[in-house]
């Protein structure tokens, strides 16, 4: 089991919104393989996880069920919210430098990459080397339209407050800056 993963979700509801971004760790346990097996439940507790090289964050989204195109998201402001809260905390994170947002040509995916400003440790305990890390911004308007049937969710978001847009209105804001703060304090450990 060269390379695995580990996924997790962090979801906020507020008012008429709701987020759930969806956390994909992905390693490798001695060296990399093309086949990644998924591990459900926790790693063990004294396997140790290293950065041997950059880390790679890759940014996905949709709105409504409907997938938004990677040249949205690599203009959105919640990409550039994460990479500013990343900026922001680059020292208690131990990156050096973080890259701007780009659609990778090789697989088409929005992506940037933290540089540690650490070098590797050398130990000999067990130890797995985290490669990347995928992200999923899954919003949802729970707000239904009830001119249409109680089972029909119709999209009432107008060009203007499309959370995905290059302006970040209030009410998407708060409830990213929540999801972030619970994926920096959690998920990105310096």
């Amino acid at each position: 089991m060269p390379s695995f993963s580990c996924s997790s979700t962090i979801r906020v509801v507020s008012g008429n919104h709701a987020l759930t971004l969806k956390i994909k760790h992905n390693y490798f346990y001695r060296e990399q393989s093309q086949t990644i097996t998924k591990i459900k439940g926790r790693l063990p507790k004294d396997l140790d996880i290293l950065l041997s090289s950059d880390l790679v964050l890759t940014l996905s989204g949709s709105l409504d069920g409907t997938d938004v195109a990677n040249d949205v998201i690599v203009h959105s402001a919640i990409s550039e919210h994460l990479r500013r809260c990343i900026r922001t905390n680059i020292k208690e994170l131990g990156v050096n430098n973080i890259s701007d947002l780009f659609i990778d040509e090789a697989d088409g995916v929005t992506k940037m990459t933290l540089t540690s400003s650490r070098s590797p440790p050398r130990i000999s305990r067990p130890h797995a080397n985290l490669v990347s890390i995928d992200l999923a911004y899954i919003w949802k308007n729970t707000r239904r339209n009830t001119d249409q049937g109680p089972e029909r969710n119709v999209n009432l978001l107008s060009n203007d407050d499309n959370p995905f847009s290059t302006q970040l209105f209030l009410p998407f804001e708060s409830v990213l800056n929540r999801v972030t703060d619970q994926f920096m304090t959690y998920h990105l450990v310096g």
